[in-house]
């Protein structure tokens, strides 16, 4: 088994031009990432890689998390090397927590140990030590980890059926909650400003914008007419702070006249900050009737993965009301899985939103269904990154 996968790595190494990895194309990157993990799982015991993919990720996990609240990666990021005993004294925590917190990180590759107990920083150090990603370890932990570890008691008392609604999942069968998780998040200090942050540093993380490979002007504003309707080009449905509307604004440029309009709920668009004139702000929940008709295109960015099929319907279903046949058409931002072979990152997203949402990463089978369901049909999968990110099509059934 060992002498295969290591054949296939080689046979791969082989084939690119590894002399400088910065130069690999991102497909290339990921496709030695998966080569390598199949070497180094060829030499590990099955007990190896059973308890080390549970037991390992628990105890990294918790003590990243300790880290953050104590700012390890932040001191380390602003002076290295620090000795046990200094970021005890940093820290105001134990020297010998220290010591024990230090080990699973330097096992984990996110610390540096140059001599016994003293520490230094490296790229993982210093990436931590960003706010947007330390928030983000926090709502995987923070908000992860008990639903996590109720979900088997959940799933044996649900008959092992998924939840149907937004107000029955594992966030709050977890947390004892019967609240949505979005609106129990806000009853704890912090938490949505945590999740803000995480999300702010995930939308403009290192990746090409959909509005640069989406052919814009052949599929949006070819066709759009401005007596149509309300004369809208283009409806940010849940849009949050704004990012995708002002990305889309940008690549129309002036030429084109259509109104552009940003939707979330009121407390959302209240702390939207300062946004082109061009773009018109208006209050609106998405499971109620949409207040802006017969735009051009409907935009949902990571909208419906936070929801079960049933509730993704009635979001549907409000849209299309809104929708003008044979004009309006709709694109949803989302992962598209593969139908078959989904990555370790794809497969985690798909089991968070379940934990944190009672929602799903899908498929293009299920995507293709859930519109169908909803009379819709799939004009085309645009799926040009190749972290499963892309645009579903869709227009109203004739």
């Amino acid at each position: 088994m060992a002498s295969s996968t290591l054949q296939n790595l080689q046979q791969l190494l082989s084939s690119f031009n590894t002399s400088d990895l910065n130069t690999l194309s991102e497909n290339a990157r990921l496709k030695l990432i998966e080569e390598s993990r199949a070497f180094t799982r060829s030499l590990q015991k099955p007990e190896e890689i059973i308890y080390g993919t549970v037991a390992s990720a628990m105890t990294q996990s918790v003590a990243l998390r300790i880290s953050i609240d104590l700012q390890i990666f932040t001191h380390l990021s602003h002076q290295s090397p620090l000795t046990t005993s200094t970021l005890a004294s940093l820290t105001s925590a134990s020297p010998q927590l220290i010591l024990r917190l230090m080990r699973p990180l330097i096992a984990g590759g996110f610390i540096l140990e140059p001599s016994p107990a003293t520490y230094s920083a490296n790229t993982l150090t210093h990436t931590l030590s960003k706010p947007q990603v330390a928030a983000g370890i926090q709502h995987w932990f923070d908000r992860g980890m008990i639903p996590v570890a109720k979900m088997p008691e959940y799933f044996q008392r649900s008959g092992y059926t998924l939840p149907q609604d937004e107000v029955s999942g594992p966030q709050q069968f977890g947390f004892g909650t019967q609240l949505e998780s979005y609106a129990f998040w806000a009853t704890k200090e912090g938490w949505l400003e945590s999740f803000n942050t995480y999300m702010t540093g995930a939308i403009t993380a290192e990746r090409t914008h959909w509005t640069e490979w989406f052919p814009v002007e052949e599929r949006v504003v070819e066709g759009f007419r401005s007596e149509e309707g309300e004369g809208v080009l283009y409806v940010d449905v849940g849009g949050g702070r704004g990012h995708d509307v002002e990305a889309f604004r940008r690549k129309v440029g002036e030429v084109v006249k259509g109104r552009l309009v940003l939707e979330d709920l009121p407390g959302v668009i209240e702390d939207v900050g300062q946004l082109d004139e061009k773009v018109e702000k208006v209050e609106q929940d998405f499971f109620e009737e949409q207040k802006v008709k017969g735009a051009r295109v409907y935009f949902l960015s990571h909208i419906l993965h936070n929801w079960p099929d049933p509730l993704a319907l009635r979001i549907l279903a409000r849209l299309k009301a809104a929708m003008t046949p044979g004009y309006s058409k709709l694109l949803i931002c989302e992962r598209i899985l593969p139908d078959k072979g989904a990555s370790e990152w794809e497969a985690t997203m798909d089991m968070g939103m379940l934990f944190f949402h009672g929602g799903q990463e899908r498929s293009r089978e299920q995507w293709t269904k859930l519109l169908e369901e909803a009379e819709f049909e799939v004009g085309k999968f645009w799926t040009p990154d190749v972290d499963g990110q892309g645009i579903v099509e869709a227009i109203m059934k004739s």
